[in-house]
């Protein structure tokens, strides 16, 4: 499948000399290095000369093979199965590998399973991602940037809650890390990444199964995985003024256009289209910044920088709360209702 025939085929242009200057000669850390930005960030890094890449992932078999691909490229790396919720073996891997620049993409992002396990989600997605922020400062980490999505703006599921606190959580501790320069970085949808609605309609298309598709009017934001590790590559050499960075992504695309297209390319018929309706959490459309964000241009034409968290509660009260919550209350519903207390931001859809 061609993506051009999907989406624009735009290649963004980065700052490749500027990158390198940052990359190289450096340990780079990435957390879930398997994954499918995770992988294709790690082949980009490869690119500018590190001193060593350090893969990191809960998954055995996509670490597997992004290492096995370092392997190949003669490329210096070491691969560290692990749990971000595990702060015991996440020190072990900070003392030992010492990177200077940590990329955190570790994440669960399927809106649907995590509506369903908000528990896990919460560990992993808030109180992971305040484990390797703590510890990249903790350690001196020249810089750590956190990975976002858009469904962290005006979140309705309990994957966008617990993105947003994410995001909110490296906010608050960028007012005082002295020596660690934190960073976000807030897109839409990465194209045919895995688990992806388009490599679902292609398996429903090709194997003849009816397609299900949620609501004829959804639209989403969508880039290519290249442009999107090019984009946040460059946003590593921002200066440390802005936090809060996303992406010019153009106007967004209906998913109903999308699979038009794919049946279009692949030149079958469906079997059926079933509209099934919007799935808990999920929206119509999506956002790419809160409608009061102050945005401002950055020195590259596809990336703004945002201000527009007002923070009036105590994140690290929060974060507390939640971690004492999931450790005793296994009721799904329960922790969502707790989740909308502690973070106002958090509006479930009825």
């Amino acid at each position: 499948m061609k993506e051009s025939d999907i989406i624009p085929d735009v290649n963004y242009n980065v700052d490749n000399e500027a990158i390198e200057a940052i990359v190289s000669g450096k340990n780079i850390l990435v957390t879930g290095a398997g994954g499918s930005i995770g992988s294709h960030l790690v082949k980009k890094i490869a690119s500018f000369s590190p001193s060593a890449i350090i893969l990191v992932d809960i998954a055995e078999t996509p670490l597997h093979t992004i290492s096995l691909y370092l392997k190949e490229h003669n490329i210096t790396h070491s691969a560290y199965l692990a749990d971000i919720r595990n702060t015991n073996r996440l020190t072990y891997i900070f003392e030992t590998a010492q990177p200077a620049i940590v990329i955190h993409v570790a994440a669960y992002k399927h809106v649907w399973l995590t509506e369903e396990n908000p528990a896990e989600a919460i560990s992993v997605n808030a109180i992971g991602t305040k484990n390797v922020v703590d510890l990249s400062i903790e350690k001196n980490c020249e810089k750590c940037m956190l990975i976002s999505t858009d469904k962290a703006v005006s979140p309705v599921s309990v994957l966008g809650a617990t993105k947003q606190l994410a995001e909110q959580y490296v906010l608050e501790r960028h007012k005082h890390a002295k020596n660690t320069s934190l960073s976000i970085v807030r897109f839409g949808n990465v194209f045919n990444s895995n688990g992806s609605v388009i490599e679902k309609f292609t398996n429903q298309l090709l194997h003849q199964k009816p397609v299900t598709l949620t609501h004829k009017e959804v639209e989403r934001y969508f880039l290519t995985i290249s442009n999107a590790c090019n984009l946040i590559l460059q946003c590593l050499c921002f200066s440390e003024d802005e936090v809060l960075y996303t992406f010019n992504m153009g106007a967004p695309l209906k998913i109903e256009s999308i699979l038009q297209k794919l049946i279009t390319q692949l030149g079958v018929t469906p079997v059926s289209i079933i509209e099934t309706g919007l799935q808990s959490g999920e929206k119509l459309k999506e956002a790419l910044h809160e409608r009061n964000a102050e945005v401002k241009t950055t020195s590259h034409d596809k990336i703004i920088a945002l201000n527009e968290f007002k923070l009036t509660h105590n994140i690290h009260q929060i974060y507390e709360q939640l971690e004492d919550l999931i450790t005793h209350i296994h009721s799904p519903q329960k922790i969502k209702e707790a989740l909308m207390n502690a973070l106002t931001e958090y509006q479930p859809l009825s």
